[in-house]
């Protein structure tokens, strides 16, 4: 399982001491997940793209929004799950995942507010997107 936050101001929970500066023109595809990155979305700016890991399954893509003098920046983490069998069957192992991913959300989120104070929650929704390996 991966986990796709989209996060305004917030580190990634693995970083290692020298994130990779990751350089594309166009569109930037992360390479084990396969989601797009484009170099425009909805008037934001692709910034930087780092790889926190060297496998670069730990990556961060900046986009930046500026309008009126007010500026946007929101930062889009892709990071592992720690994935586990837990010795049971794999409806009990889907479950467990679902919890473990729905708290990790939660915190992330109460991250966010509690060092944003201003941040408010717009939106929220569930999006499937397809693996590419498996």
């Amino acid at each position: 399982m991966t986990c796709v936050s989209i996060l305004g101001c917030y580190h990634p929970p693995i970083i290692t001491k020298n994130p990779g500066l990751i350089i594309v023109q166009g569109v930037y595809q992360h390479e084990l997940s396969g989601i797009k990155f484009p170099e425009y979305f909805y008037g934001f700016k692709r910034g930087d793209i780092l790889k926190y890991d060297k496998e670069g399954r730990n990556t961060g893509i900046g986009y930046n929004l500026t309008k009126n003098k007010n500026i946007v920046a929101a930062t889009i983490y892709i990071y592992p799950i720690p994935h586990s069998s837990f010795g049971s069957p794999q409806n009990v192992i889907d479950e467990a995942r679902r919890y473990l991913f729905e708290n990790h959300y939660k915190e992330v989120k109460q991250d966010i507010i509690r060092h944003h104070q201003s941040a408010k929650v717009i939106d929220e929704m569930n999006i499937r997107y397809g693996r590419k390996n498996g």
